[in-house]
């Protein structure tokens, strides 16, 4: 008998790191993105999962600052993985030319408009003063 664990990203990283993961993986409406140009934020489910997490681990101080900080940068690992998957291991330039223009181009443009903003506002305003 064989079997085969995908790990995906798995990789050393850093409590914040995997949260901003889970953050920006679950709460953000990537789909949304390519229908409408909007991809709306859904608040509630970002304080559940950070309240809920914290009652397992508490985040220090730092790493509360570091949230906002790390956020809109932890997409771009995934969207280089997705370009090189696209690029060599299909060998489809199409897919390579999606996922370099939505994953990695699209997702930074959001993070600079007011839908992040706003998540980001609301993360400097879940930080202990």
């Amino acid at each position: 008998m064989a079997g085969v664990f995908d790990f995906g990203l798995a990789n050393r990283t850093f409590a914040v790191h995997d949260l901003a993961v889970a953050l920006e993986r679950s709460t953000i409406a990537w789909l949304d993105l390519a229908e409408s140009g909007r991809a709306g934020v859904d608040i509630a489910a970002v304080d559940a999962l950070l309240d809920g997490y914290q009652t397992v681990r508490p985040l220090g101080p730092e790493e509360v600052a570091a949230l906002p900080e790390v956020l809109p940068v932890v997409h771009l690992e995934y969207a280089l993985s997705e370009i090189e998957y696209f690029a060599d291991v299909v060998a489809s330039p199409g897919l390579a030319d999606l996922a370099y223009d939505t994953y990695l181009i699209g997702h930074t443009r959001w993070f600079a408009g007011p839908e992040a903003a706003a998540l980001l506002g609301h993360l400097h305003r879940r930080r202990p003063r």
